[in-house]
């Protein structure tokens, strides 16, 4: 396995294993059971800087399931995948998990499918 390989699953590991999480991660998790995920879903791109990311392949695991995966994938996929974004989000900074927290606590009802 290369370096970059390696760095890579890591990198995944650290972002989406149980056995890192933090109980605000716990909370905000908890916080959207019973959602799907939001309307304007692409946001949430911008709050955990997936752009910014030195290579295109290290976003990929945290990207919406929009275009042409939409209609490829269930609900409960979709909705994993947000719990995916949100985790990532929770464990790269206090202001990247502010940031995610304050948004997703403040969208209403109908801003979820």
């Amino acid at each position: 396995m290369s370096n970059y390989a390696l760095y890579k699953n890591t990198l995944r590991h650290m972002n989406e294993s149980k056995e890192f999480q933090t109980q605000k991660e716990i909370d905000l998790l908890n916080y959207c059971k019973g959602k799907t995920f939001p309307k304007d879903w692409t946001y949430i791109h911008e709050i955990l800087r997936l752009n910014k990311l030195p290579r295109r392949d290290l976003a990929a695991p945290y990207l919406c399931l929009i275009a042409a995966a939409w209609n490829l994938t269930s609900t409960q996929d979709k909705i994993k995948q947000f719990h995916r974004q949100i985790s990532y989000g929770c464990r790269n900074g206090e202001t990247m998990y502010n940031n995610l927290n304050n948004w997703i606590r403040s969208l209403k009802e109908e801003d979820w499918y």
